[in-house]
């Protein structure tokens, strides 16, 4: 099968986080067998250095490493580096109480180790599956949240009550400005937000909330399923 991603032109790459060499051997035998190129990082940080947003593909991260404490503090550091790739949390550990905090923290989905070849080679699927359906739009949201911090605090001001819905009469007696003064604020945050109408500007914020990672770093996203043995 083809899973080379069409608006990227290139093929979508499994990344795996995990020192373990015989989780690494299955890995390679499993993405060689659905054509996938698969890279290899013994710790985050060093698949962190490599990270550049738009790569294509999937995350396959152990929760086992000294470095994660809890599934919460390896999501921090993927969203302070902006990594928008599905991630697939792997760990040792079967209570259903630590798979249910993996996928409260973003996992899209969670396999206890050691898993069956069939069960490897599913998640992969699904993984690049759900980046190839989700990606242009988390590419968008992340465009945005680069557009609102160009934002003064004026216009956010003006942009939280755009989105309300509220009138610039009303938002000028709010804020006790003129009609006038709101109007260019309106005006300016437009332009830096690149919307050209009100309902595309509401749909790219509600896009972000949906999608991006929260500010305590837990993503909200959607699609994820349960993998215990």
């Amino acid at each position: 099968m083809d899973w080379t991603t069409p608006w990227m032109g290139r093929e979508p790459t499994v990344y795996l986080v995990d020192p373990d060499q015989p989780t690494r051997r299955l890995f390679y035998k499993q993405a060689e067998s659905l054509g996938f190129p698969l890279e290899c990082f013994a710790a985050p940080h060093e698949f962190l250095n490599q990270w550049e947003v738009g790569q294509s593909g999937c995350l396959f991260a152990s929760l086992d490493l000294p470095e994660v404490d809890d599934p919460a503090a390896l999501f921090r550091l993927l969203a302070a580096s902006r990594v928008h790739l599905p991630v697939v949390a792997l760990s040792r550990k079967g209570e259903v109480r630590w798979a249910v905090e993996a996928m409260k923290a973003g996992a899209v989905e969670y396999l206890q180790k050691p898993c069956t070849a069939a069960q490897l080679a599913e998640a992969m699927k699904s993984a690049v599956c759900w980046e190839a359906e989700y990606r242009e739009d988390i590419l968008l949201c992340y465009k945005v949240r680069r557009r609102l911090e160009r934002l003064s605090p004026a216009e956010r001001e003006v942009l939280d009550r755009v989105v309300l819905g509220l009138s610039n009469l009303e938002m000028a007696a709010e804020l006790k400005r003129s009609v006038r003064a709101i109007e260019q604020r309106r005006a300016r945050l437009m332009a830096k937000m690149k919307a050209r109408t009100v309902a595309e500007l509401v749909r790219m914020i509600v896009l972000a909330q949906c999608l991006l990672p929260r500010s305590d770093g837990l993503r909200p996203e959607p699609l994820r399923r349960l993998s215990l043995v």
